[in-house]
């Protein structure tokens, strides 16, 4: 996985041309442009929820590979 930044143009183009209805081009719009932002200081509440330090995303996917998780053997049916 990776991030990479798009404009708020270019991402509303991208949902036009997968015919995304206009009100909910509007509303991902508010929230990517006026909710979003307002989040983006890091706080303490994982390290509260789960009694430790958050880990790295990279470092728990790794881990979760590596012990088969995602496998389809490790899958109930």
């Amino acid at each position: 996985m990776r991030y990479q930044a798009i404009s708020m143009a270019d991402f509303e183009g991208a949902l036009a041309g997968e015919q995304v209805p206009g009100d909910v081009v509007a509303l991902l719009r508010y929230l990517f442009t006026e909710i979003y932002g307002h989040n983006a200081s890091l706080s303490d509440g994982v390290q509260r929820a789960l009694g430790h330090e958050p880990r790295d995303f990279a470092h728990f996917a790794s881990d979760a590979a590596a012990a088969g998780v995602w496998s389809r053997t490790a899958v109930a049916v």
